[in-house]
């Protein structure tokens, strides 16, 4: 016999932005509050772009959570704590309150807002609203994508010979956001048994 736990029946509603980014690129999330910090972490890797990095940490007030290696040394560890035991219900952000979430580069700051708390409605993360796509994956600074965004909209005939290129997909559109394409990869931290 399979022992059921009921889970939390609890949404977050969060705000997602790039650091550093204008125009803004945005998310807004509604997340299953029994959802790890770690989960929490590979949504916003689909959400933002990048693969999830191994290291990652959310700080929140004086708190910080990361993946914690059993081999680190209690002065290694200090006062993290594991991001992927810490579940969202856990927390009890309230509304207004961000946590900042960086990975292991730290080129990508990420602020996450809580709007609101709510009751689920859906078996899945969704995304509910957004804007602009994320910066292509051969872009890893802000600065650099703003030299992008400023390269893209000067036509090509009257682009200087030393300005830097990259290696960006010709359809490459930086205003194109698809709600449909993120909440399709969502779908897979849908309800679960814990």
């Amino acid at each position: 016999m399979r022992l059921m736990v009921e889970l939390p029946r609890e949404i977050l509603d969060v705000d997602v932005r790039l650091v550093g980014i204008d125009p803004p690129i945005w998310r807004r999330l509604e997340v299953p509050t029994y959802h790890t910090l770690d989960e929490l972490h590979q949504m916003l890797r689909v959400l933002l772009g990048g693969p999830p990095e191994p290291f990652h940490a959310f700080y929140w007030r004086r708190r910080i959570f990361c993946p914690i290696n059993p081999e680190w040394s209690a002065e290694e560890i200090g006062r993290a704590e594991d991001s992927r035991e810490i579940r969202l219900c856990d927390l009890a952000i309230p509304p207004g309150e961000q946590l900042t979430f960086k990975d292991a580069s730290e080129e990508w700051p990420v602020l996450v807002e809580v709007v609101s708390w709510g009751r689920r409605r859906r078996r899945s993360p969704v995304c509910t609203a957004g804007e602009r796509a994320t910066p292509p994956s051969t872009i890893d600074v802000a600065s650099h994508y703003a030299e992008l965004l400023t390269v893209l909209a000067t036509p090509p005939a009257l682009r200087g010979p030393d300005e830097e290129v990259w290696e960006v997909s010709p359809d490459f559109d930086p205003e194109r956001f698809n709600r449909n394409l993120f909440n399709a990869l969502l779908r897979r931290w849908g309800d679960r048994a814990i």
